[in-house]
């Protein structure tokens, strides 16, 4: 473990409630894509304090429509000219999206470019809070959770030892916190000397953090919610009285600075006050008992009186008044004023704000702190970070000085024993305005430039657990005037757990920094029946020289947001612990649309093989880019052994439009082969939902040279739409050397029209029983199956292109389109054609180059001593818009030798009920 790098941490007092302090190293969790931001009206520098300031009328409704001039800011006693004035309407609360993934799913890669606006809410679970009433508390801090706008980020703290959940826009890890078990403390918040929490104070101290955590953060309005039975604010206890006193004191002024809205929710709801049958010995006089229950009730609106908040009581429904709660600072104004004196000398200065408006009520921050001079910065040694990229590191806010993204995916480790966590980070890159073409001397710009990434990971203490510190060089784009992006790979070794993930990245050139933040989850891989790893996106292989070629056989990358045409492919490794020998496991990905509509689905079985030993197996995923309408996505990977041990992990990203790209109709690079294998991949799946439920007439004429056989099949062909296999084809024979087996009644047809559960089975007895048909010879028993039009065509489809090595041989030009002759042989296993010594199949296709169509195909594969080709010509059908096989060509090396060729007519199209044909 790495220690040499911690991120700031705060002490206090109490020894068990240390834990909440980890308040002050609160991340950002955010979507990929940066927010936008329009032009602060703000001047730079710290020659301007901020002042945000809420006015509410007397149904503490915000109040809009002000100007500069009806705000009077004092300083000190002093009025102040306001000197930047900007009033802030946050984005309202989005409506229920058709899709629940866009508002649950989380991110899996962040961005240190937030807004300006929004709220900063922490929820603060106390340690008074009842055993019976935890779940109602649970439900009021769940309902604030969902009152979250699209700027708002939200932490969960407690005054006891449960650990703390930084911020976070990620609804699904608040409710996790919200819902984890509660670690109380042995005593009954009387004020008594306990040590763990004397005087109740620990509560005070723990608000107090929190004020100062958040003081420093501007143009946000910050609330913090508390719930629980009581909070101390006097006390007449003598061992208490001066604890209390400073505590409170203390509180009000780190609020007041912070401008930090305290909103109390009473956890006994609405109390009867009337004898209960569960007191064993009622008090004779119920008047101390009232007495009791007011001074705890006006205990908790006090904090919320000094600083703007509410006191929420004597309801059995406090979710319920969470949407006033946050409406009230849906609108806000923000002032700057100059200070009085310029000097850094870290001293206090009370702000008062008044309104020249009748009826209303101001919370504007009551003060701030003037900067304190800053001593000069050590040098680092040599074997250590520059003190940028540390002090980038440390903040309670990441530094956003250098736009940055991160994810950050967990792999097993089992040389180590434990997790190695890859951590790709994406920096923005720019050269300055100065060094545009030439320097000022004339000096050429420099090829590359230099930067430190600085990687870590942190428990939730804020120890340092592993970090990673490297020197990159990165080339400039040719273009030197124009802003690029590059990325950093770093590779940390981590315990099973939840670790925050934080990346500073420094760039002298430029002289300036960013860090970012992130959280990865390492499962434990070694015990856990059933483990994923954290998903990769890659558009490329694996980069020589990283630091994660032995973990990852491809280059992870943070970008999210794809181009229709590139090609991206998803990774992730499915693992098996315990001592147990693996079992095969179901691995489904899926991609969900806007809509939640399933514009993808695709299943493999992992782990096939019993006898295999190791304990881990890959997954990949091309991504079918091209078959997506530009706009969000979710990608879901599941794995599962059984019913009960299931995991998914899941993936954000977005589609935009290819701009138009196509391939030129000359001879293609070897590089082109990629572009033919997406377009043909998305031409597939789009194939495969036309052609369901295609049905054609068959004319197949089978021959055996050397026995001078023949027999001619006529039968009825028909193409379904299977989610796995792409499509299923199913030859119904009606026709025998031109003897009617029996009546052409469209009998396979009709078992997909009506939803029927046992359709395939059905199907592929109609199959067997006009199989027996066949032409075989007397000598070598050939099972043919798969003589049937479309079966090349699986090697194409997107899910199954990384079976296969592809290459590009020849182009041609017919009927005015540039086709490209593409070769492939399969390399995978298992084959997706079996045979006894699991031969390899090969072949060739036809493909347009402009659309991805396959005119022509022929498969190839050499069992045994047989050599088999099948060979089909593929034309358009205009009466159904589809490009259809319309020969087929084969032969059957064995001794003696089969000949075959079918033409296929009369194709018709019908129409089923259900959505999914085939399930």
């Amino acid at each position: 473990m790495d220690e040499r790098f911690p991120v700031m941490t705060i002490t206090i007092r109490r020894a068990l409630v240390v834990a909440a302090t980890t308040v002050a190293l609160f991340g950002v969790v955010r979507a990929q894509q940066p927010a936008s931001q329009p032009p602060a009206p703000f001047k730079s520098g710290v020659d301007v304090v901020h002042v945000d300031v809420s006015v509410l009328d007397k149904e503490r409704r915000p109040v809009r429509g002000l100007s500069t001039a009806d705000f009077v800011v004092r300083e000190d006693g002093k009025v102040r000219p306001v000197v930047a004035f900007s009033e802030v309407e946050l984005s309202p609360r989005p409506g229920e999206p058709l899709a629940t993934w866009m508002r649950d799913a989380a991110a899996d890669v962040v961005t240190n470019q937030v807004p300006r606006d929004g709220r900063l809410v922490v929820i603060l679970i106390d340690r008074t809070i009842r055993p019976d009433d935890m779940p109602a508390a649970r439900r009021t801090a769940e309902s604030a959770v969902d009152q979250m706008g699209p700027g708002d980020l939200a932490a969960v703290v407690f005054t006891t030892q449960t650990p703390p959940q930084n911020f976070t826009a990620d609804r699904s890890i608040l409710r996790a916190a919200i819902n984890r078990t509660f670690a109380g403390l042995a005593d009954d918040g009387s004020e008594t000397e306990r040590g763990e929490c004397k005087c109740g104070v620990c509560t005070l101290e723990t608000m107090t953090i929190v004020a100062d955590s958040l003081r420093d953060v501007p143009e946000r309005r910050k609330m913090l919610l508390f719930i629980g039975a009581s909070v101390p604010v006097i006390s007449t206890a003598i061992a208490c009285g001066d604890e209390v006193r400073n505590a409170r004191e203390t509180l009000l002024r780190a609020a007041g600075v912070a401008n930090l809205a305290i909103h109390s929710v009473d956890s006994n709801l609405l109390e009867t006050l009337a004898p209960s049958a569960q007191e064993a010995n009622p008090p004779a006089n119920r008047s101390d008992v009232v007495l009791d229950h007011l001074k705890r009730q006006g205990n908790l609106a006090v904090y919320p009186g000094y600083t703007g908040g509410r006191a929420i009581q004597n309801t059995n429904a406090p979710q319920d008044v969470m949407p006033a709660v946050f409406a009230e600072s849906q609108s806000y104004y923000v002032l700057g004023f100059t200070p009085a004196s310029p000097n850094a000398d870290g001293r206090y200065h009370g702000i008062k704000v008044d309104v020249k408006r009748r009826g209303v009520s101001v919370h504007p921050r009551q003060g701030y702190y003037a900067p304190s001079v800053d001593t000069a910065a050590t040098p680092a040694p040599l074997d250590e970070p520059p003190p940028s990229l540390v002090k980038a590191l440390a903040g309670f806010w990441p530094s956003t000085g250098l736009p940055l993204s991160v994810g950050a995916a967990a792999f097993a480790d089992p040389d180590k024993g434990d997790a190695s966590v890859a951590v790709v980070v994406r920096a923005q890159g720019r050269v300055a305005s100065g060094e545009q073409g030439q320097r000022g001397g004339g000096d050429p710009v420099a090829a590359e430039m230099r930067v430190n990434v600085l990687a870590g990971a942190y428990d939730r203490d804020g120890r340092s657990m592993s970090s990673h510190m490297q020197t990159l060089r990165v080339p400039r784009p040719p273009d030197a005037a124009q802003e690029f992006e590059y990325e950093a790979l770093s590779r940390l070794r981590l315990k099973p757990g939840r670790h925050e993930v934080r990346v500073a990245v420094d760039d002298p050139s430029r002289r300036t920094s960013g860090s970012v933040y992130t959280y990865v989850e390492v499962p434990d891989f070694a015990k856990a029946a059933v483990s994923l790893s954290g998903v990769v996106l890659s558009t490329t292989g694996p980069l020589a020289g990283s630091p994660l070629t032995d973990v990852l056989p491809l280059t992870p990358t943070a970008r999210r947001r794809f181009r229709s045409i590139d090609d991206v492919h998803a990774f992730v490794r499915v693992y098996q612990g315990g001592t147990d020998a693996p079992r095969p496991v179901r691995v489904t990905a899926r991609i969900l649309n806007a809509a939640s509509g399933a514009a993808f689905e695709h299943q493999e079985t992992v782990f096939e093989q019993p006898q295999s030993a190791s304990r881990s197996a890959d997954y990949r995923l091309p991504l079918p880019l091209l078959t997506l309408t530009p706009g969000p996505y979710l990608l879901m990977i599941e794995a599962a052994r059984g019913p009960r041990e299931i995991v998914r992990r899941d993936v954000k990203f977005e589609v935009v439009g290819s701009g138009g790209t196509t391939l030129a109709p000359t001879t293609p690079p070897p590089a082109t082969v990629l572009s033919l294998l997406r377009a043909s991949g998305a031409y597939l799946a789009k194939y495969e939902r036309d052609a369901a439920a295609i049905v054609a007439e068959e004319d197949y004429m089978q021959r055996i040279p050397a026995e001078a056989a023949s027999r001619r099949l006529r039968s009825d062909m028909l193409v379904i739409l299977e989610k796995n296999e792409g499509w299923l084809e199913f030859r119904d024979v009606f026709e025998v050397d031109g003897r009617p087996v029996r009546d052409r009644d469209e009998r396979l047809a009709r078992l997909f029209i009506k939803p029927n559960p046992n359709a395939i089975a059905q199907a592929r007895r109609i199959v067997e029983e006009g199989s027996r048909f066949n032409l075989n010879p007397r000598e070598a028993g050939v099972n043919r199956t798969i003589n049937q039009p479309l079966t090349a065509l699986k090697f194409l489809r997107s899910v199954n292109q990384p079976r296969s090595d592809f290459k590009i041989e020849r182009t041609r030009t017919s009927s005015g389109r540039t086709e490209v002759l593409v070769t492939f042989t399969e390399t995978a296993k298992p084959r997706l054609i079996a045979s006894p010594d699991s031969a390899a199949a090969r072949g060739s296709f036809w493909i347009d180059s402009a659309t991805g169509r396959i005119t022509a195909s022929e498969l190839m594969m050499q069992t045994g001593a047989t050599r088999i080709a099948i060979r089909v010509g593929f034309a358009e059908q205009r009466t159904l818009g589809l490009w259809l096989p319309v020969s087929m060509e084969e032969t059957y090396s064995t001794r003696p030798g089969i000949e075959g060729r079918a033409t296929y007519t009369n194709f018709r199209q019908f129409k089923v009920e259900t959505d999914t044909i085939v399930k």
